[in-house]
């Protein structure tokens, strides 16, 4: 039975004109990114994720027009990687919307490297896990502090070619300085040792306060407290004082003296 079997399969291959070796070959053929980031930008190694945007313009940036909808990015686990250690993204490497690399039509493209640094949690239960930690950015990577990226670069982009693209993340993203406190907006920022035990890492809860209008020059006055539970926010309650974006959702709302 198993001499069949092999002629079969090898008329099969004859038929198609190739070998396994050169079919292998084919199913790996397409166009390769070599991501990295510099030791400037930072020296320790990364575990987390590697990110390639590709876009047919530059403003905004590849990564921030990256959506499920918007422009292809393409991902890869990092695992203690070094700086300057390239990591290959070729057309195995599954992305969305667009699957493969391959499938990108050829042209001039605008592509653009992303590093996400987790951060590890070695939890109170003996587990270990490796996660993006929040740098009161709301858990928003594309600008999340500590994060690394590369300026947008114009390639030339052909499914049929296997030439290498280099691209090097060499800044980091830098922290996020929250607004100032004033008069009626107080912020409080302390650590939680309930959280802090559990995931075994330092964790902090935030606050902010907005005082009654007068409450300095009335400090035996009593006054109710209403707490509203937001979602990653520095902004004021009620939207009090938020004439500018918001540094932790990017959104504008209108000032409410």
């Amino acid at each position: 039975m198993t001499a069949p079997v092999r002629f079969v399969m090898g008329i099969g291959l004859a038929a198609l004109g190739a070998t396994p070796g050169v079919l292998a070959s084919r199913q790996n053929a397409g166009p390769r990114i070599e991501v990295s980031f510099s030791r400037a930008a930072r020296a320790e190694p990364v575990t987390g994720r590697v990110f390639v945007a590709v876009s047919r313009t530059e403003k905004p940036t590849p990564i921030q027009q990256a959506s499920p909808t918007g422009a292809p990015l393409f991902a890869m686990a990092a695992d203690n990687l070094a700086p300057d250690s390239p990591v290959v993204f070729g057309p195995g490497v599954a992305g969305h919307p667009v699957a493969s690399l391959r499938d990108l039509p050829a042209g001039e493209y605008f592509v653009q490297p992303f590093v996400n640094v987790y951060t590890k949690f070695a939890r109170a239960d003996g587990h270990t896990v490796w996660l993006h930690m929040d740098q009161w950015e709301g858990q928003d990577w594309k600008r999340a502090p500590g994060n690394l990226y590369g300026d947008p670069v114009k390639v030339r982009i052909d499914p049929s070619s296997s030439a290498v693209i280099k691209l090097v993340a060499d800044k980091a993203i830098g922290p996020i300085v929250p607004p100032a406190d004033t008069d009626l907006v107080k912020r409080i920022r302390i650590q939680s040792a309930i959280l802090t035990k559990w995931w075994g890492h330092p964790i902090y809860i935030g606050a902010t306060v907005l005082l009654p209008k007068g409450f300095d020059q009335h400090p035996d006055v009593k006054y109710p407290i209403v707490y509203s539970q937001g979602h990653f926010s520095t902004g004021a309650p009620g939207g009090y004082g938020r004439d500018e974006r918001s540094p932790s959702t990017g959104m504008r709302t209108a000032h409410l003296a």
